[in-house]
């Protein structure tokens, strides 16, 4: 994809955002700001536009608890893990050094408590701490923001746990790393998965040449390639979607984004519109489906309206959906 395409491509999401997100900006937050970090602002604009381009080649709106949510798996920032990468590089260094870090960080904790004993803390901890809050910071961003916490307040067994957990999902993602670009095919087997949930169609992959270049075709080769784009992966889009479309039905991370999937689209009383089987079906009393059917004829702030209405009358939500 050349600069000319790239530069179309970015303004057409821009059209898309400005048509097809001004009603849910004005009803309802497009996402909670967790923190001023730029790494959050830049990661949750990222998941926005996923988002668009999702919903433009999907033809249809991602609405309550389906609102980025795959874009989420696409773009995880701890399952991936997506580090903030230089050119040419795939993550495998930067996973091995987070892993390294963690096991000291533990090594550190396990001393403390061999030394020092209990679990109040006191001043004789605050070395501890400080070489912890050392090797911590020597974890690549985003990983590090997992740890923006009290350490030298936080009890050692609660640390410990949550130092350890990061520690052994690095290890279980080092062991499924994939040759090459990990980011790249992690997101090209997601985008599958949410495809495939979201259309009920399995996906296709297609090129042919054009001048002096490649172009992919079908839908979901172009919508991986506005994905890579978007996140900043420089891969070869036919060849990671080739890849993607040719992975076992029991392979297990697409066994798991199916799980994620099916799981997300489970009943919730607050929703007044529900993604089936057999697509968007009504979560709502008779007296909500008139309110919402007399609100306005656009689709989009049809679902809004209903939605905000329903957020605050959760208890209005009776009619039960079978997915």
């Amino acid at each position: 994809m050349d600069d000319q395409e790239k530069s179309n491509n970015r303004l057409a999401r821009q059209h898309r955002a400005t048509q097809n997100r001004l009603a849910r900006k004005r009803y309802q937050p497009r996402y909670i700001e967790q923190s001023i970090n730029p790494f959050w602002e830049e990661y949750f604009r990222k998941l926005n536009d996923i988002d668009d381009v999702l919903e433009q080649h999907l033809g249809m709106p991602l609405l309550c608890a389906e609102a980025r949510f795959g874009a989420q798996l696409i773009y995880d920032y701890v399952d991936g893990p997506i580090w903030r990468l230089s050119k040419g590089s795939h993550g495998k260094a930067e996973t091995k050094t987070a892993i390294q870090a963690l096991v000291d960080a533990e090594t550190v904790l396990n001393e403390e408590q061999r030394l020092l004993g209990g679990q109040q803390i006191a001043p004789q901890h605050q070395h501890f701490r400080r070489n912890i809050a050392g090797y911590l910071r020597n974890i690549p961003e985003p990983g590090n923001l997992i740890f923006d916490i009290d350490l030298f307040g936080m009890e050692r067994t609660d640390l410990l746990k949550m130092i350890s957990s990061f520690r052994v999902l690095l290890e279980q993602q080092a062991g499924q790393e994939m040759r090459g670009n990990s980011l790249a095919f992690r997101a090209a087997l997601a985008l599958r998965a949410v495809l495939e949930h979201y259309s009920k169609k399995p996906v296709t992959c297609g090129k042919y040449k054009a001048e002096d270049r490649t172009v992919v075709s079908g839908v979901y080769c172009r919508c991986l390639e506005e994905v890579f784009e978007i996140i900043g992966i420089e891969a070869d889009v036919y060849s990671k979607a080739s890849w993607a479309r040719g992975r076992s039905e029991q392979h297990l991370l697409l066994i798991q984004y199916r799980q994620a999937l099916r799981a997300n689209s489970a009943y919730c009383a607050d929703q007044p519109y529900l993604f089936s089987e057999v697509g968007w079906v009504e979560n709502m009393t008779p007296e909500q489906k008139q309110i919402n059917s007399v609100a306005m004829d656009d689709k989009r702030l049809e679902y809004l309206l209903c939605n905000t209405k329903c957020s605050m009358e959760p208890d209005s939500m009776t009619m039960k959906t079978k997915i």
